[in-house]
């Protein structure tokens, strides 16, 4: 579906290969996402989010790509609310590689650090693209027995820096049922409807206050 989960996340053009695992760099305390560099700041969620895991992997060999997952989720582990936070940078031997965003992008500021975010909303039953960022993502919520609810929103947050060669993404998503509208209601005949703007300013305004986010020193290297 043109609206599916796994078009919201940055996918690259080079053809998809087997995902390197690759050890994390940044380690987490509490709610807290403790990076040293790249950017060096504490990301902070919700407090009463529960740390899912994170996953560090070369992108399609194009990225070092770090994904951490926090979920707010009931009895069964079926999520009612998702917090994303990616660092990707550019490998050096892709020299001529930067990222970009788009006029579907608005900016924003959060915590002083310039973003871009975009709303958007889909379905979970559609497939990632293999060795993507979301593939990643859909496997480790998988493995630690969490489940997607069947219709989502979300809202994704991008800052870029170095020079246009390194991104930090944040990415809150929810059940569509917390915004009392369904799939059927948003989108009809491939085509958007009405309905879908305030659901998005709405999800926009709160989305926005989900992070916390701390610039620290970073280490030295």
């Amino acid at each position: 579906m043109k609206y599916a989960f796994l078009l919201l996340v940055l996918f690259s053009v080079i053809s998809p290969l087997a995902a390197q695992s690759l050890p994390p760099l940044r380690t987490v305390e509490g709610t807290a996402v403790v990076s040293q560099n790249d950017p060096a700041a504490r990301i902070e969620v919700p407090s009463g989010a529960v740390y899912v895991g994170a996953v560090r992997f070369v992108l399609f060999e194009a990225a070092d790509c770090e994904i951490h997952l926090f979920v707010e989720a009931d009895a069964s582990k079926r999520i009612k609310r998702l917090y994303w936070v990616q660092f990707e940078a550019y490998l050096p031997e892709q020299p001529t590689l930067l990222y970009e965003t788009s006029a579907t992008y608005s900016p924003l500021e959060m915590s002083s650090l310039p973003f871009y975010q975009r709303a958007r909303f889909g379905q979970s039953s559609d497939v990632p693209r293999p060795g993507s960022d979301a593939d990643e993502a859909y496997a480790l919520l998988k493995r630690n027995g969490y489940t997607l609810p069947a219709e989502t929103v979300n809202v994704t947050y991008k800052h870029f820096f170095d020079g246009m060669r390194k991104e930090l993404l944040l990415l809150v998503l929810e059940d569509m049922s917390l915004s009392g509208v369904t799939f059927a209601q948003l989108l009809k005949d491939q085509k958007l409807q009405p309905a879908w703007e305030p659901v998005a300013e709405q999800l926009k305004a709160r989305s926005s206050k989900v992070f916390t986010i701390h610039p620290q020193a970073p280490a030295s290297k």
